[in-house]
């Protein structure tokens, strides 16, 4: 089992309240088992299952575009604003590794709760 940290508030809230969600990374997660602990600096802490979906050079208009088909399940309302997101958090990575993350249960421990 791996840990999963999730910085961006949308991101986390739309994972929190729909179940799942689509994201972005700088590095290649090693899960082999596709389980994760979901965590936050907001105090969040899950667990989870991950797949990965691919690898995604954000220079390449057409390949960015792809990310299209997600952005709806990514707590963001744009492709653009996604990728601006990632950037800020990942010193400007070129290159983003796509997962989708599910909660396999209620959070463990969610703040002002």
């Amino acid at each position: 089992m791996c840990i999963i940290w999730f910085n961006h508030p949308r991101a986390l809230e739309y994972l929190l309240r729909h179940g799942e969600v689509y994201t972005l990374r700088a590095r290649r997660k090693r899960c082999p088992d596709g389980h994760v602990v979901v965590r936050s600096r907001m105090g969040v802490t899950t667990r989870g299952i991950i797949n990965y979906i691919g690898a995604v050079n954000l220079n390449d208009p057409i390949e960015r575009s792809l990310l299209g088909v997600f952005v709806t399940k990514s707590g963001f309302k744009t492709v653009d604003e996604w990728v601006r997101a990632f950037r800020e958090l990942n010193r400007n990575a070129t290159v983003a590794y796509l997962y989708h993350v599910a909660i396999e249960r209620k959070p463990l421990a969610v703040p002002g709760a």
